[in-house]
């Protein structure tokens, strides 16, 4: 019976023993459920907030593709007023008569000439000019480099003239389309020839350059030429000089032709001449044969 009581004693020490640690272990397990995420996946229930996890922080960073920029489709190119071919102009008022001749290549380059008088009665006023042209042609715009032979003088310009199958308009003036066949007298000489016309049918051109020795005012060439060959000799000149020529041939077989520097002819077939220059610039005297082999000197003096 005395045993009884220690027993119970031993009892209730380790019943209280068992509660204690129950309850330990409750506190425990609720002190961590406040510091474990719901939803581990998310760092929006993570105690540091927006902080990347380790694995995050290990992985290379990735760079944002780039789009590159639009680039502008270029401009398609203005197609030309004129197509390639030849085309002729022509103007006249109380004072100035033009012409004007175009010619267009495959590939938009452009050359011509043009030739204009000026005759003022009441100012008593008269001057002509002539022109090269040679430039390309941008949709309805010619851009030119223009040289123009006029008094003796001789001028470079860059210029850019409308154009149209209708109509030429220079910085001045403007010409209404006309025939080639009107158009082109302006340019031929007296039997209607041009310059290109000259040695047109030859079989074979031979140009040469010639200067005068120091001192001197002229020069004797001598060689040989058959009928259906050229010799051109370039030699240049000051507008208002005078060039006086003379071609000699064993059996007067051999003849000249002069052409100023803008294309105009000057002589045709002749044995002797004397020419007032009226440009400056590189002029041609054109040797051809008249029959057979022509064996000849020809004389230039220019003072």
């Amino acid at each position: 019976m005395q045993r009884f009581p220690f027993e119970i004693a031993r009892c209730a020490a380790s019943l209280t023993a068992i509660l204690l640690a129950v309850g330990v272990v409750s506190c425990s397990t609720d002190a961590d459920s406040t510091s474990v995420p719901t939803n581990p996946g998310s760092l929006e229930d993570s105690p540091a907030g927006n902080a990347p996890s380790a694995a995050q922080a290990d992985s290379p960073a990735v760079a944002e593709p780039v789009t590159p920029p639009e680039t502008a489709e270029p401009s398609p190119a203005t197609p030309p007023s004129l197509a390639p071919g030849r085309y002729c102009y022509f103007g006249e008022d109380d004072v100035s008569t033009l012409h004007a001749r175009i010619s267009v290549a495959a590939n938009d380059q452009v050359t011509g000439d043009f030739q204009g008088t000026i005759a003022n009665e009441a100012a008593g006023y008269y001057t002509s000019y002539r022109q090269a042209l040679d430039g390309t042609i941008d949709g309805s715009n010619l851009n030119l480099d223009i040289t123009t032979w006029i008094e003796y003088d001789k001028q470079n310009a860059q210029e850019t003239w409308g154009v149209s199958t209708a109509e030429l308009r220079t910085e001045d003036n403007t010409l209404q389309a006309q025939g080639c066949a009107t158009v082109d007298t302006a340019f031929t000489g007296p039997n209607g020839q041009e310059a290109a016309d000259l040695t047109a049918n030859a079989s074979n051109v031979q140009t040469l350059p010639v200067q005068f020795a120091a001192g001197k005012t002229g020069t004797t060439l001598s060689d040989a030429v058959i009928r259906a060959e050229a010799i051109v000799y370039e030699l240049s000149a000051q507008g208002g000089q005078k060039m006086t020529l003379t071609i000699s041939s064993l059996e007067d077989n051999a003849v000249f032709h002069v052409v100023s520097p803008s294309g105009l002819i000057l002589e045709l077939e002749q044995q002797f001449a004397e020419i007032f220059l009226p440009e400056r610039g590189s002029y041609e005297v054109i040797v051809t044969g008249t029959r057979g082999n022509a064996t000849y000197d020809l004389e230039i003096e220019i003072e």
